[in-house]
């Protein structure tokens, strides 16, 4: 349980951050220390969405926070590729054909935490600009395409929302406390 959500919005606000100095570096001025980059951004990924998710887990955000719906675009596993010991996403992923969906922003977490595939890509201008992210359970159907301009932007405004209202009631057939936050 977080029992002091200051602390951990702090984390959170200060790994936002971190991403949205990031965004704006390209592949030129990190140098060579391309991976070290890479590899600082998909652990800010993690580490951002296991904060949203432990907030929200433990009472700190209201109950409809995570159902906020973030657009992403969508890439259909190929069926012909089998699964390979190393992954090779441009084989097993069909580029091709995308489309544009909503998932809500405890999906997106989930994807994270759980992530099979985690990779920050970039841009035509060689900057960091989205992340491709499927869970372990996902791996065999898509492959996410999220801008990190837009995760970050959502996580900002989740960052600063409170529990401003906390409504109990007693459920008899279950035998506990039913708590609704908004």
């Amino acid at each position: 349980m977080a029992y002091e959500s200051h602390y951990w919005r702090q984390i959170l606000k200060r790994d936002l951050t971190y991403l949205n100095k990031k965004i704006t570096l390209t592949h030129k001025e990190v140098g060579d220390r391309i991976d070290e980059h890479f590899s600082y951004v998909e652990i800010k990924l993690m580490t951002t969405a296991y904060v949203i998710r432990k907030l929200a887990d433990s009472g700190k955000l209201p109950d409809n926070t995570l159902n906020k719906a973030v657009s992403v675009i969508c890439y259909n596993r190929n069926k012909s590729e089998p699964s390979r010991p190393f992954i090779d996403i441009e084989r097993e992923y069909n580029f091709n054909s995308k489309s544009v969906t909503a998932l809500p922003l405890r999906d997106i977490c989930n994807q994270i935490i759980h992530s099979y595939i985690l990779q920050v890509v970039g841009n035509n201008k060689r900057a960091f600009s989205e992340f491709w992210v499927t869970s372990d359970f996902n791996k065999e159907y898509y492959l996410y395409e999220i801008s990190l301009k837009q995760y970050i932007k959502t996580l900002r405004q989740v960052a600063n929302i409170q529990v401003t209202k906390l409504t109990t009631s007693f459920d008899e057939k279950k035998g506990k406390w039913i708590y609704r936050r908004s």
